[in-house]
């Protein structure tokens, strides 16, 4: 079955084409890496699949339907941007509760181990971590939605 399916996509920004005519299928249970220079497109098509940014053209599939900004199809998707972007006041704490509130499915327990075996305090701001420790923090909020699909970028 396929994860993710890909045909003659086209995203440009201005003059500069950042993904042209792009074709592709990944099956479920498969891994996969986007492997590239900077300024490459590797960004710009994780962005895309996570519906994110939209293309200029071509189809886009993940669990076998578009990306949308529906609460359903996103509880299928996890997304770790390679800044780990989080809000810097907020807890872990508050993160799971709302994690609990906007998806179909969470599993508090991955958040919890994950964050006792790296050390993790889980009621500490998100301000007052490490760059890595914020980085483990975008990782195990993914993997506590139990998705289907996980686009993970990385520097």
């Amino acid at each position: 079955m396929t994860a993710i399916r890909v045909e003659a996509l086209s995203k440009t920004y201005r003059q500069n084409k950042a993904l042209n005519s792009m074709t592709f299928e990944i099956q479920k249970g498969a891994v996969a890496a986007l492997v590239g220079e900077n300024g490459a497109g590797k960004s710009t098509l994780l962005h895309i699949l996570a519906g994110l940014i939209r293309p200029d053209s071509g189809v886009v599939e993940v669990n076998g339907s578009a990306p949308t900004q529906d609460c359903k199809w996103l509880s299928g998707i996890g997304f770790v941007d390679q800044d780990a972007s989080l809000q810097a006041g907020m807890t872990l704490s508050r993160y799971s509760k709302m994690g609990k509130d906007l998806n179909l499915l969470w599993n508090e327990e991955v958040l919890l181990a994950g964050c006792d075996q790296l050390k993790i305090p889980i009621d500490r701001a998100i301000k007052q971590l490490s760059g890595g420790q914020r980085h483990s923090v975008a990782v195990l909020l993914a993997l506590a939605k139990e998705p289907e699909v996980i686009f993970w970028m990385n520097r």
